[in-house]
């Protein structure tokens, strides 16, 4: 039988599950976007720096509709989701035994 206190604990657990699982490749897109742009100021690394920033782009676009910023959103989302589902997976063969 379960509690309440365990109803409002798995809700948690989903809670930060869906939070990190947004917010880490929204993070690793950023990061991604930031090195390349960092690397534009290494002489020599001008063409890698735009060709791995314009090669970013396109793949965000790709998700997004033609939008950078919508490509971030949609991955977070299927990232989001697929953590949500794997927490809840856990949580379900946790009390099971």
């Amino acid at each position: 039988m379960h509690t309440a206190s365990s109803v409002i604990m798995f809700l948690r657990s989903l809670l930060v599950a869906l939070c990190l699982g947004f917010i880490l490749p929204i993070v690793s897109i950023l990061f991604a976007l930031s090195g390349f742009a960092l690397l534009g100021y290494i002489p020599g690394f001008m063409g890698f720096s735009q060709a791995g920033l314009q090669g970013l782009a396109n793949f965000l676009m790709t998700f997004g509709s033609g939008s950078c910023v919508e490509g971030a959103i949609v991955i977070g989302g299927a990232f989001a989701l697929v953590t949500i589902l794997f927490d809840s997976y856990v949580s379900y063969r946790h009390r099971s035994f």
